[in-house]
């Protein structure tokens, strides 16, 4: 028995158009952007709750550092009465495996309202700062004159 070849090839060859390729793909975005989506907006989450749990502890040393300066007096009652501004060791926040966020702590301190002429209350923002994102925690402070 002898084959025979076919000229023609049963299965015609046809060369698809850029064009096509582009609307088959915009197809096919168009339908993975509202799959992918919500998988996105759970991973910002996830990333802002895990810095938020990481700059607290960060936050109670910088609070620590600002009281070690007011114990040593290194600001008169005199400045405390205006807005007292200053910064702490800057922090970085491990994100992932190997991604640091580094950021700028900057403090402030104020005084609430005038108690007594013995006593103040004092109020201490510190404020993380990286990039565009900021933190800010707030904490108040009762301190005494002495001398």
């Amino acid at each position: 028995m002898i084959w025979r070849r076919c000229k023609r090839p049963l299965i015609q060859k046809r060369s698809y158009l850029l064009f096509e390729l582009l609307i088959a793909m915009t197809l096919v975005m168009g339908a993975l952007i509202p799959l992918l989506k919500p998988h996105f907006v759970m991973r910002n989450q996830a990333i802002e709750k895990l810095i938020r749990i990481q700059l607290e502890p960060c936050a109670q040393h910088a609070l620590c550092e600002v009281k070690q300066r007011l114990h040593e007096r290194r600001y008169s009652w005199e400045e405390l009465d205006k807005e007292v501004t200053g910064s702490c060791a800057d922090v970085k926040i491990k994100i992932g495996k190997e991604r640091f966020l580094p950021f700028l702590c900057s403090y402030t301190i104020n005084k609430e309202r005038k108690k007594s002429k013995t006593s103040e209350l004092l109020e201490i923002t510190l404020l993380f700062t990286s990039g565009e994102k900021s933190y800010s925690y707030s904490y108040p402070l009762f301190m005494t004159r002495e001398g």
